[in-house]
């Protein structure tokens, strides 16, 4: 008998610099980690505070 334990995907991010001046620039990368099967077709949605853009985006 095996035990099988549920893997979660999970859903990580990080800012890089973590600080920036008044009209700096930083980069926020999401990493998604699906050990347990592919997975296709999904999407991410994140708003930004007022005041803030999205100034480019890359796969």
């Amino acid at each position: 008998m095996f035990d099988r334990h549920a893997l979660t995907p999970t859903l990580t991010k990080a800012f890089s610099p973590t600080s920036i001046s008044i009209g700096g620039t930083s980069t926020l990368t999401f990493t998604v980690s699906n050990p347990a099967e592919p997975s296709t077709n999904r999407q991410l949605h994140r708003h930004l505070a007022s005041g803030l853009a999205w100034p480019a985006l890359r796969p």
